[in-house]
């Protein structure tokens, strides 16, 4: 086989297999079932369970100061449905309205959480509300050093866009709608496990099949191509003798 065969059958293997296995993915934003998660109390974090009661985000951020907060002390509150890969048409459609929160620092306020877990809980929570609603009541003096100190720290990260790229490439956001609209959507974020592959085609699932076939049938044709062009060089020999 052909130096550019073998090149050829090798990439468009590759295609059809990245394809196949998610690897190159339409979108990564994917919505569990509805009403399988619960949302537990600042106590907890508002830490996130799913159905089996295995912790599915050990932390997230209430969305909306206009209603009520999931959870109390010693239970959660259920119903919930998860979207993860969350880009900012899903923050868009799950913050209150009237809301006047910038998606961008929203991103940044997650990192600090993830890259500074120390960081006291309520500093975050009062300072995601403030960038919302911009109402003082959430710009809030705490009266010790340690929590001011946060506050000061958490608001620089909030408006420094010099790690935007690198909280691009690291974070994947988590969006947990409620079922009820008397309670607050929560936010969440983690850091890739490891580098991923995301290309967003803007296909649905059946354009993802398609190009599925596609890619298959690649392979099989440079396949049969290379097994063609084997069997003209034998016919070849054989007439020569």
């Amino acid at each position: 086989m052909k130096s550019f065969g073998r090149k050829f059958l090798f990439i468009s293997l590759l295609a059809a297999l990245a394809v196949g296995a998610g690897i190159i993915s339409p979108c990564r934003a994917v919505s569990a079932d509805s009403g399988g998660y619960s949302v537990w109390d600042s106590g907890e974090l508002r830490k996130v369970t799913d159905a089996s009661g295995a912790v599915d985000a050990p932390w997230s951020i209430c969305m909306n100061s206009d209603k009520w907060t999931p959870g109390g002390t010693g239970y959660a509150t259920g119903g919930y449905t998860k979207t993860d890969y969350a880009d900012e048409s899903t923050y868009l459609n799950n913050r209150s309205s009237g809301s006047k929160g910038d998606f961008q620092k929203i991103k940044r306020l997650l990192y600090y959480r993830l890259t500074h877990p120390e960081v006291n809980y309520y500093v975050l929570q009062n300072e995601y509300w403030f960038l919302e609603t911009g109402d003082t009541m959430y710009d809030t003096y705490w009266g010790d050093a340690g929590l001011d100190g946060a506050k000061a720290d958490a608001r620089a990260a909030i408006n420094d866009s010099s790690l935007d790229a690198e909280i691009d490439e690291k974070m994947i956001v988590t969006i947990y709608t409620s079922g009820s609209s008397s309670y607050q959507n929560t936010i969440s974020a983690r850091l890739r496990a490891e580098p991923e592959i995301v290309v967003d085609t803007g296909l649905d699932g059946e354009q993802r099949t398609a190009m599925l076939l596609i890619a298959a049938c690649t392979v099989a044709a440079a396949v049969c191509g290379v097994l063609l062009a084997r069997r003209r060089k034998k016919m070849g020999k054989a007439v020569k003798k």
